[in-house]
């Protein structure tokens, strides 16, 4: 077991993290006219799903860190979905986007993991 100490000592929150670099690189490449949507869109919701792991681990309180954890979880399944529209809208071919896909399903793993009571690292 890992000495745990803050949430970044999470590799789930490093995963988190590394996944908000990689969404941020592959949505620079999708047409300008997509700037005030889409691309937003997909970076916010990136952004938010390492800072609910820190903020849930963070918290101190198991209902309030729980409910982080979900809203994490649930962020997860909106970046799936514009990852999805993405590959449809063909701004990424389907073979660089399905990478990005097996890492939120991953990381989703890793936010269950977390939201187990007896949860370890």
């Amino acid at each position: 077991m890992k000495n745990i100490k803050a949430f970044e000592d999470l590799d789930v929150w490093h995963s988190a993290m590394e996944l908000v670099q990689e969404v941020y690189a592959i949505s620079d490449r999708f047409p300008s006219n997509e700037e005030a949507v889409l691309i937003r869109q997909m970076r916010n919701v990136a952004i938010k799903i390492p800072a609910k792991i820190g903020a849930g681990y963070s918290c101190g309180r198991k209902g309030m860190e729980f409910r982080f954890y979900a809203y994490a979880l649930a962020t997860l399944g909106m970046l799936q979905t514009h990852l999805e529209l993405a590959a449809r809208f063909k701004y990424v071919p389907e073979v660089e986007i399905k990478p990005l896909f097996e890492k939120t399903e991953k990381i989703g793993r890793m936010i269950e993991k977390l939201m187990l009571p007896d949860f370890e690292e």
